[in-house]
């Protein structure tokens, strides 16, 4: 059953630490290479960088992953994953779409993540309406915008921006990627590693998904 209001969740890398894999290699080398650092730079290996950077996550001086950037544009998330997501406040940043600035009339929800059946969507979708609706009136009748968005649902969608450094993103995919997570926030940490991947493609010889 089609919604045209019905949101997928969407996440694309939007910028990033410029090679990010010789960054980091620079850093962790740097700590025991005494030339300078285009010596440094003149040695640099993508073979050597990844063996070099596994033995330093194996051993756990994970600091050094913190030298590469990510920021990715989320679109499509639920409100409530919002309020997981910010759970991770340690390496996050965030910039989110405001309810108290915008109006969200004919505002877009995601699909619950079940249905007891196809009478239960539509229900579901009736019962978006009717809250479109009192919003909407509100807001007719005089009431504040920031006032009137107390009824919208935790699955109205929001975008965002999130920034984030490799080391803050291993432990966000170690603590999420699991089945007692919502499928949302699993779903929305798969895409991340993978958009993370497009810059570092080798990126699992290094952090495996979940650590696993």
């Amino acid at each position: 059953m089609e919604n045209k209001k019905v949101d997928k969740l969407s996440v694309k890398l939007s910028s990033n630490t410029i090679k990010p894999l010789k960054s980091m290699w620079i850093s962790a080398r740097n700590c025991y290479f005494k030339g300078n650092f285009d010596d440094l730079k003149s040695q640099y290996n993508e073979d050597n960088a990844i063996k070099l950077l596994k033995r330093i996550y194996d051993n756990g001086h994970t600091s050094i992953f913190e030298n590469a950037s990510f920021q990715y544009l989320v679109e499509g998330a639920s409100r409530s994953l919002l309020a997981q997501l910010t759970r991770h406040r340690i390496g996050f940043s965030f910039a989110v779409q405001s309810q108290h600035f915008q109006k969200h009339a004919d505002f877009h929800f995601k699909d619950l993540e079940k249905y007891a059946s196809i009478n239960h969507q539509r229900k579901y979708y009736a019962l978006m309406d009717q809250i479109n609706n009192f919003y909407m009136s509100s807001m007719e009748q005089g009431i504040p915008r920031y006032i009137a968005r107390e009824v919208l649902p935790n699955s109205t969608s929001v975008h965002m921006t999130i920034s984030a450094n490799l080391r803050a993103l291993d432990h966000f995919w170690k603590l999420r990627a699991g089945k007692e997570n919502t499928p949302e926030i699993r779903k929305l940490s798969k895409k991340i590693y993978e958009q993370t991947q497009t810059i570092i493609p080798r990126l699992e010889e290094i952090i495996k998904y979940g650590g696993k």
